[in-house]
C-alpha cells in the first residue's frame, strides 16, 4: 500500500517517503559540515511513525489518535550502537519535532509522562494498527556510523571541562533540532500551499555603495566632526585585525551604527542581524536603514512593536510574507530584540529554535551590549561564543560605555 504524510485541500497527497527524503535533504543543506550527518539522519526518520495504519486512518478521520513523533526516537534508541554518544541527541530531536525539546525525565517516568524517558517507554504500545514497521519497506534505517560520530565527538572531547562538554552537547542538540524543524515545516508548507511566499533578498554590494556615499557626504567642517571622521577611520583600519568577536567602543554620536554596518556589509557573510535592547532604538535604526537602502536591501523587523497589518490586498499579502519570513529569519538584514535573539538559542519550542540554523554565516551586531542584564551575562556570551565558533559567524559588540568582558 501507499503510505501518506499529508493531504492537501484539493485531495492531493504526499507520500511519507517523499516527505522524509525532502526534509532530510533540506536539513542537511541547512547544517554546518560538522553536524550534517546528524541533521540528515534525524530528519530522515522523524516521521517513520506515519507508516502506522492508525496514522493513515487519521488522515481521513481526525478522531483517530496516534503520536507518530515518538516512533523514530524509539527506533533509534533500539537500533543505536552502545557507543553512539549522540543517540540521546537524535532521540530528543526526533521525539520533540512537534512539541519542542522536552525534559529528559527519570527511570521512574511512565509511558504517559511528557518527558523523553516517558515517550521512549511507549514502545510496547505500538502493535497492531499502531505498528509502524512498514517503514523498512521504503526507508533503510541507518544509525550514525563511527565515521560520522568522530568529528563532533572530538569537538566535545577537545575541552577537559565537563560543564563545557555538556553545554556544547546542548548546543549541538538545539542546532540539529533547528535544522530538522525548519526543514519539516518548509517541506510541509510547500506541499500544502504551493503559492505561499516567504523569504527576502537584497544586494549587499549596492547597499555598500549607498552607505559609502552616505559616509563620504558627512560634513567635517568643524573640529567635532573632524574628530568623528578620525574615529570612524580608526574603526575601519582596525577591522583588518578583527576576530570572530570584535568590539566597537565609540562615543555617542560618533557613528557606531553606520561603521558597524559598513564592516558587516564588507564581511562577505550572507546575513546581517542587528540585536538591539529597546524597541524605540530598533524603530529608529530600521527607519534609517530603510531610507538609505530603499529596495536595494529591505529590512526585516522582528519585535513586538512592529505591525504586520495591511489595508489593501497587496499590503495584506506583503504583511503575510513578512510574518512568515520572521519565523525563520530567511532575510539578508534583520533587526530584532535581545529577547528574540537569545530565545533562538535558549527556548525549547521549535517555533523559537527554527531560526537558530539561519544564524550561520552571519554578522551579528549587538548594539548597547552593556545593557545585557548581569545575571544573564554568562549564558548570553556563551551563546554568542558558540554561534561564532561553530556557525562561521562573526559578532560585533557596540557601546559607548563598553564593559570589560575579557574575564
Amino acid at each position: 500500500m501507499e503510505y501518506y504524510a499529508h493531504t492537501r485541500e484539493d485531495g492531493e497527497r504526499q507520500t511519507v517517503k517523499a516527505h522524509l527524503i525532502s526534509v532530510s535533504k533540506l536539513a542537511e543543506d541547512f547544517s554546518v559540515d560538522l553536524l550534517k550527518p546528524l541533521a540528515k539522519k534525524a530528519s530522515l526518520y522523524h516521521d517513520i511513525g506515519k507508516y502506522a495504519i492508525n496514522f493513515q486512518k487519521r488522515l481521513d478521520d481526525d478522531k483517530v489518535k496516534f503520536s507518530h513523533a515518538a516512533c523514530g526516537a524509539i527506533e533509534y534508541k533500539t537500533l543505536a550502537d552502545k557507543n553512539d554518544c549522540f543517540a540521546p541527541l537524535m532521540e530528543y530531536c526526533i521525539a520533540g519535532h512537534h512539541t519542542g525539546l522536552m525534559d529528559g525525565g527519570t527511570d521512574a517516568d511512565n509511558s504517559d509522562s511528557p518527558t523523553l524517558n516517558g515517550i521512549l517507554k511507549r514502545a510496547d504500545e505500538y502493535t497492531g494498527d499502531s505498528d509502524y514497521s512498514a517503514y523498512a519497506t521504503e526507508i533503510e534505517f541507518a544509525t550514525l556510523t563511527q565515521e560520522e560520530i568522530t568529528p563532533p565527538l572530538n569537538e566535545l572531547l577537545s575541552t577537559k571541562d565537563p560543564t563545557e562538554r555538556i553545554e556544547r552537547y546542548a548546543f549541538f542538540t538545539k542546532y540539529v533540532f533547528s535544522c530538522l524543524t525548519d526543514a519539516d515545516f518548509l517541506d510541509t508548507e510547500r506541499f500544502c500551499n504551493k503559492n505561499v511566499e516567504r523569504g527576502m533578498s537584497g544586494d549587499f554590494e549596492k547597499a555598500l555603495d549607498k552607505l559609502n556615499r552616505e559616509l563620504s557626504d558627512m560634513p567635517s567642517d568643524n573640529p567635532l566632526r573632524q574628530a568623528r571622521s578620525r574615529i570612524q577611520q580608526q574603526a575601519f583600519d582596525n577591522s583588518v585585525n578583527k576576530s570572530h568577536i570584535s568590539i566597537l567602543d565609540m562615543p555617542t554620536g560618533s557613528g557606531k551604527t553606520l561603521c558597524s554596518l559598513k564592516l558587516a556589509l564588507e564581511s562577505g557573510k550572507k546575513r546581517i542581524i542587528y540585536v538591539i535592547p529597546y524597541t524605540s532604538i530598533i524603530e529608529q535604526t530600521a527607519n534609517k536603514f530603510e531610507k538609505m537602502f530603499g529596495d536595494v536591501l529591505p529590512v526585516l523587523q522582528h519585535h513586538s512593536n512592529y505591525s504586520y497589518d495591511g489595508n489593501t490586498e497587496e499590503e495584506k499579502k506583503t504583511a503575510d510574507k513578512l510574518k512568515r519570513t520572521c519565523e525563520n529569519w530567511d532575510a539578508p538584514l534583520i533587526i530584532t530584540t535581545s529577547v528574540q535573539f537569545f530565545q533562538s538559542m535558549y527556548h525549547y519550542k521549535g517555533s523559537a529554535l527554527r531560526k537558530l540554523h539561519n544564524l550561520r554565516d552571519s554578522v551579528i551586531v549587538f548594539d548597547e551590549i552593556h545593557l545585557i542584564p548581569t545575571e544573564l551575562l554568562r549564558p548570553c556570551l556563551k551563546a554568542v561564543g558558540y554561534i561564532t565558533k561553530y556557525l562561521n559567524s562573526e559578532a560585533l559588540f557596540l557601546s559607548a560605555t563598553m564593559p570589560d568582558y575579557s574575564k
